[in-house]
């Protein structure tokens, strides 16, 4: 059964896609821009990841939410979800994948002798993700993330508690609580470290980002079980969340690199940005903007168009696209070859870049994601 679209989660989905197609074509023009420009540039996003994991935590809530009161969960409820979690998922992602790989092996570039990982997402599970299919990292926290909640709710039901909604909010409260407290230690024991320390460390490893999905489990039951004050405060919690992405984003600018900067990465940012970003769900969650003239039409559809193509395109924007065509003999001498200090030419690879960003992703969508959905909608409504 084809759920009815919410524009306003087509929009956070679409806003997260392009914030992370945005942060990976920087490596393009970095070496090109005048000095100061660099901050500039990221000044208009956030990190796009960490919002997906928000809005997947959400949509997965709810539906879990709704099968626990409408019959409660038994055990063919849970292989039906996985079912269908996974024929929305694991095609085009093993489709990817493969054909990065081959492409890479034709390239003469190293393969991680472990790949088979990939293919069980065990490639970060509590350690750093490889360099290859580095996009791979957040699939594996979002695959964990389908297998393990749904047993949780099953196990919750099937032990026959008293009261089944409080049980599952300290479920939800345990699993973060739990994760916070291992990030808080795998920081304390990592002692001072590089952006890049962190970034592979704490923010790419499975055991250490479950929280941020919880989070969006969270936002479904209240939005469900506490649907009037989650309409009555959608816009004090807009200009929360907002103000807490501000405070953040002034944060990561003045302080990366100082004590103060390093503990606020450690122990802070990975809470309080997936926390602001759920404080703008109230709002995005029941906007539904009428269209007004063709003008609005036309960004309406093309907002909803690039959600719809989102998951193409985070899968192959990074490794297929930028490090294979932007980044191979081809691309990086020759015709398209941008001479440090030319930034028009390194604009052009730019916006080149982007263009075939979005072409595979539709290529992929047409080919891969399309015909599967159609598949399961037919055979496990």
């Amino acid at each position: 059964m084809a759920h009815k679209r919410l524009f306003g989660l087509d929009m956070l989905r679409a806003y997260a896609v392009l914030a992370v197609l945005y942060g990976h074509a920087y490596e393009l023009i970095a070496g090109h821009l005048p000095p100061g420009a660099a901050a500039l540039y990221w000044l208009p996003v956030w990190d796009g990841v960490t919002l997906f994991f928000v809005l997947s935590g959400f949509l997965i809530g709810r539906i879990l939410f709704v099968s626990f009161d409408r019959q409660g969960l038994t055990k063919s409820d849970v292989l039906h979800f996985w079912l269908r979690r996974w024929t929305r998922t694991l095609p085009p992602y093993y489709a990817v994948l493969t054909l990065t790989t081959a492409l890479w092996m034709c390239a003469k570039r190293p393969i991680p002798t472990d790949l088979y990982q990939y293919y069980v997402f065990m490639q970060n599970w509590n350690w750093p993700h490889p360099e290859y299919f580095a996009e791979a990292w957040s699939l594996s926290v979002e695959e964990w993330f389908y297998l393990t909640v749904p047993l949780g709710f099953y196990a919750i039901f099937s032990l026959h508690f008293g009261r089944r909604h409080l049980a599952v909010c300290v479920y939800i409260v345990l699993v973060i609580g739990l994760t916070l407290a291992y990030r808080a230690y795998v920081g304390h024991h990592l002692g001072a470290f590089t952006f890049e320390e962190w970034d592979s460390v704490l923010r790419k490893r499975v055991t250490t980002r479950m929280d941020s999905l919880m989070l969006g489990v969270l936002g479904a039951y209240l939005s469900l079980y506490r649907a009037q004050a989650w309409q009555r405060l959608r816009m004090p919690a807009l200009a929360l969340g907002c103000l807490l992405l501000l405070l953040d984003k002034a944060v990561l600018a003045h302080a990366v690199g100082t004590p103060a900067g390093d503990a606020y990465l450690a122990h802070v940012n990975l809470l309080l940005t997936p926390l602001a970003f759920l404080l703008l769900f109230p709002f995005f969650s029941t906007w539904q903007p009428l269209p007004r003239n063709a003008a609005t039409v036309a960004v309406m559809a093309g907002i909803t168009w690039i959600s719809t193509i989102s998951y193409s395109l985070y899968l192959v924007n990074h490794t297929l696209v930028r490090e294979l065509l932007f980044r191979s003999r081809v691309f990086s001498e020759g015709l398209f070859h941008a001479a440090p200090g030319h930034l028009a030419a390194a604009l052009a690879q730019y916006t080149l870049y982007l263009a075939v960003s979005f072409a595979a992703a539709y290529v992929v969508w047409l080919a891969v994601e399309k015909p599967v959905m159609a598949y399961r909608e037919k055979w496990w409504r």
